[in-house]
C-alpha cells in the first residue's frame, strides 16, 4: 500500500493511534552528507515500534517507503539536475516555488487533518494547514554569506520567510544555533526546540590491522597524520587551517603531514590553488571525497583531527571523530565547543598562530592525545541518534498537542 495511503487510513489494532508524520525525503540522496544523514538516520529511527510513530517519507516523486528510500541510496543522485538549475541566483524562486508546489501535490488529501505533523528537516516545508515543523541546522548563509554560493543565499532566505509567514515550529541542533534563530528569523522562543544530533554506526575504534588497507589506499601512515574532513568551502576555514600548518616546524610537518578529505565546494578557486602548493612542498595530502566505508578508519588512526570552521548548526565530524577515539582540535565557534563537551582542545578560529600553537602542542604532547581520546569517546556516546529521534518524536507530540 502506497504511503500515503496507509497515512490516511483510520487505526490498526486498536488502542491508542500511533503519532502520524509525513517526513519530507528529498535530502534522502546519493551521497549522505550533513543533512541527508540528518534525514535518514531520523527516518530509520523514527520507524522503530518503539516509537509509536507512523511514518511515511515524501519525496518531490511521491510517497515511498523506507526500503524504497534505502535502495534509492546506493543509486545515483537524482538531485543533480535540479541543484545545475538552482546555481544561479535568479533561478532560486522558481527552484523553491516549484519545491513547494509539488510536495502540496502530495499533501493535498491530508488538508484538514489535525492528527498528522509535517516535518521538513531541511530548511522547508510548503504552506499547508498541518502542524508544522523544520529543523535549520544553521544560519550560516545569513551570518556568514560571503561563504556560500549566491543562489543558495537567495533560496534560504526565501526559506526563512516562508517559515516567519507560517509560524512554524522549529528544531535547531544546538543551544547556540537556537540564540541566533530567536534573535535573526524572531521565532518565539517556545517554538524553537534544541534537539542535538547524534553518532553511530560505522564510527567507532577501528581495528589497526584492519585498517592497514585503508592506510595503503590513501597512502598515509596510521598515527602519523592530521586529519581535517569537510567540504572544500571558505566557512571551513581551511585557509588558516593551512596558514597555521605551514607555520609549524619543518620537520613536524613533514613528520605528520595533513591530509584533507572531502568533496570540492565552492569559492574555492584560492584554497585549491594554496592545497596544491602544500602538496607540492609535501606535507599536505589531499584525499578528496572520501567514501563513508573508510572514514572510521581514517579517523581512528589519524594523530590528530582539526575542524577550526568559522561557523556550524552541529559539526558532525568532531563527533565522528570522538566516537573513533581520535582526538581533536576545533574551533571556539557556534555550536563547536558545545558538541565537544570538554572533550577537544579549543582555538580562536581566526587566529592563525594560536592554531599552530595548538596543532604544535597537539600533534607532541602524547599524554594528551591519549587523554582526550578518552574523553572523546565518553561523550561520542551521548551523542546517539536514537537520542535525537526520541528528542524529535517528543517534539511532534508537543506541537499536536498544541494545534
Amino acid at each position: 500500500m502506497p504511503c500515503g495511503a496507509h497515512l490516511a487510513t483510520g487505526d490498526v489494532n486498536g488502542g491508542a493511534p500511533p503519532l502520524r508524520v509525513a517526513l519530507l525525503a528529498d535530502a534522502i540522496t546519493p551521497p549522505l552528507t550533513g543533512i541527508g544523514r540528518y534525514a535518514w538516520e531520523l527516518a530509520r529511527r523514527l520507524s522503530d515500534p518503539a516509537h509509536a510513530i507512523r511514518l511515511s517519507p515524501l519525496t518531490l516523486a511521491g510517497w515511498r517507503d523506507l526500503g524504497a528510500l534505502e535502495a534509492g541510496l546506493s543509486g545515483v543522485s537524482a538531485g543533480g539536475l535540479a541543484r545545475r538549475v538552482a546555481g544561479v541566483a535568479w533561478a532560486a524562486p522558481a527552484v523553491e516555488a516549484a519545491r513547494r508546489f509539488a510536495y502540496g501535490r502530495w499533501l493535498r488529501p491530508l488538508r484538514g487533518r489535525r492528527d498528522v505533523v509535517l516535518h521538513g528537516p531541511n530548511y522547508h516545508a510548503p504552506a499547508s494547514d498541518l502542524p508544522t515543523v523544520i529543523t535549520l541546522h544553521d544560519l550560516s548563509t545569513v551570518l556568514f554569506p560571503e561563504t556560500h554560493p549566491a543562489e543558495r543565499v537567495k533560496r534560504v532566505d526565501i526559506m526563512l520567510e516562508v517559515a516567519r509567514r507560517r509560524d512554524f515550529d522549529i528544531i535547531t541542533d544546538a543551544a547556540v544555533t537556537a540564540d541566533d534563530i530567536v534573535r535573526v528569523v524572531g521565532a518565539p522562543r517556545e517554538r524553537v526546540h534544541v534537539v542535538g544530533l547524534g553518532v553511530g554506526r560505522p564510527f567507532s575504534p577501528s581495528d589497526p590491522l584492519a585498517a592497514a588497507a585503508t592506510m595503503a589506499k590513501y597512502g598515509l601512515t596510521a598515527g602519523a597524520y592530521c586529519l581535517s574532513v569537510g567540504a572544500i568551502e571558505p566557512r571551513k576555514n581551511l585557509s588558516r587551517l593551512l596558514a597555521a600548518y605551514a607555520a609549524l616546524p619543518a620537520a613536524l610537518r613533514s613528520a605528520h603531514p595533513l591530509a584533507v578529505a572531502g568533496a570540492k565546494g565552492w569559492r574555492d578557486q584560492g584554497l585549491l590553488r594554496d592545497l596544491e602548493l602544500a602538496r607540492r612542498d609535501g606535507w599536505l595530502r589531499p584525499l578528496g571525497y572520501v567514501p563513508l566505508e573508510d572514514l572510521p578508519d581514517l579517523y581512528s588512526a589519524a594523530r590528530l583531527c582539526a575542524y577550526v570552521s568559522l561557523y556550524e548548526g552541529f559539526g558532525l565530524p568532531v563527533a565522528e571523530a570522538m566516537a573513533c577515539g581520535a582526538p581533536v582540535l576545533a574551533s571556539t565557534a557556534s555550536s563547536l565547543p558545545e558538541v565537544a563537551g570538554g572533550a577537544a582542545m579549543l582555538v580562536d578560529p581566526t587566529d592563525v598562530a594560536a592554531i599552530t600553537r595548538c596543532l604544535e602542542r597537539a600533534l607532541t604532547d602524547a599524554a594528551w592525545r591519549a587523554e582526550a581520546g578518552r574523553r572523546g569517546l565518553a561523550r561520542a556516546r551521548d551523542l546517539s541518534w536514537d537520542r535525537t529521534a526520541a528528542n524529535t518524536a517528543r517534539v511532534y507530540r508537543a506541537v499536536l498537542a498544541r494545534s
